[in-house]
């Protein structure tokens, strides 16, 4: 008989109550605009008003060294500063007369470049997370272990990332998020928003101990899901599972991609050296490509594995590492399944499991075996709780 997991969830300390999350990189000069906006390092500069205040900024290079030039653009007072970081709040923030942001933001110097960032409750992340990684549309039992996914997989990564000036990239390269206005949805879906993040507060998947689990999570596996090691790094110090998974329907149980040898060598090597052949050399223990190797016209090789691969081609183009190669009439055809990485929960599936009545708990047991559902301790979450 197995050991029966997610029989308790236990409450440890609260920590890491803040996210700091990278939401643009700026290689251009921006324009900052706000009601009453205000800065602690330049004081000088503007005025707590009632009124919009519109500035520039941009990385300048002055005695040999970067610097920050800041203009006014109501009376065009310019300002140059050396600090690292100027934070700035205000009401109705946007920059760049388009992206709009929370009362409270910061901007990174990075030499030329300028990093915003939002510093955000882990909840209030979240919010800008659950509607971008899962249609709100599904299932709650899929959305709520969507939620939990997200949480852990923020709280594993604080720790590693607590020397960087951010913890998390608004993109794929982590989780997608962007930041919603108060009107930027129904009042049914920003219901159904703090009904799934109420029920999960601070629910998180732990294993060995105390350890904060790197929930990882994708679109569609195509039948199978596969362990991280045959993804990223070969090291890892937490399991990773491969697991069945089941659609009654899904938009990527099969997939058909043609192009021509030029188009891949554009994408693969951004060169006109045309592709001879390609050809599969391994395969994971779930089928997906190991390793390829590519031939080229002028008599070049390159062995590159399935993940390198795909990123090259591009994500969305090659839609996943699990696909089969033929060439007809000099065009290559690409015939494969599911999509993104593969790696723990597949949301399709976690769909597919909650109209089957399937409960969050059950579902991320079903994705992610041999760990423990914890509750990071919040306002007046209840400390020990049965299931």
């Amino acid at each position: 008989m197995g050991i029966l997991l997610f029989s308790f969830s236990f409450t440890v300390q609260a920590e890491n109550n803040f996210v700091r999350v990278r939401i643009a990189k700026f290689n251009n000069p921006i324009t900052l605009e706000a009601l009453s906006l205000q800065s602690p390092q330049l004081k000088k500069t503007i005025t707590p008003l009632i009124i919009r205040n519109k500035l520039s900024l941009q990385r300048i290079i002055k005695e040999n060294i970067w610097i920050w030039k800041i203009i006014d653009l109501k009376n065009q007072h310019v300002e140059y500063s050396t600090l690292p970081i100027i934070e700035f709040s205000g009401e109705f923030l946007e920059i760049n007369h388009k992206l709009q942001l929370p009362s409270e933001i910061r901007l990174v110097a990075m030499g030329q470049r300028i990093d915003l960032i939002l510093k955000l409750k882990m909840e209030e992340y979240l919010t800008g997370v659950l509607p971008n990684e899962m249609p709100l549309a599904w299932p709650e039992e899929a959305l709520k272990a969507q939620a939990v996914a997200s949480r852990s997989y923020t709280l594993s990564i604080l720790n590693e990332r607590k020397n960087l000036h951010f913890d998390v990239e608004s993109t794929i390269d982590d989780q997608v998020f962007s930041w919603f206005p108060a009107g930027g949805y129904s009042h049914q879906w920003k219901k159904k928003i703090s009904h799934i993040l109420n029920d999960t507060q601070g629910e998180y998947l732990s294993y060995n101990g105390m350890d904060k689990y790197r929930a990882y999570f994708h679109a569609e596996s195509g039948g199978q899901t596969e362990p991280a090691n045959f993804v990223w790094n070969p090291v890892l110090t937490q399991p990773s599972f491969s697991v069945p998974t089941s659609y009654k329907s899904s938009p990527n149980q099969k997939w058909i991609r043609k192009w021509s040898p030029q188009e891949i060598s554009s994408w693969l090597i951004k060169s006109k050296n045309s592709i001879k052949d390609i050809k599969v050399l391994s395969r994971t223990p779930s089928g997906r490509v190991e390793n390829m190797k590519v031939e080229f016209q002028s008599g070049d090789a390159k062995v590159y594995s399935g993940q390198e691969f795909r990123k090259r081609l591009g994500y969305s183009r090659l839609k996943s590492t699990w696909f089969n190669i033929e060439k007809k009439d000099n065009i290559f055809i690409f015939v494969g399944k599911g999509f993104g990485h593969g790696v723990g929960m597949d949301q399709w599936g976690a769909r597919f499991l909650a109209q089957q009545g399937k409960d969050y708990h059950e579902i991320l047991k079903h994705y992610y075996p041999q760990t423990t559902l914890r509750v990071v301790a919040e306002g007046s979450k209840s400390s020990f709780r049965t299931q």
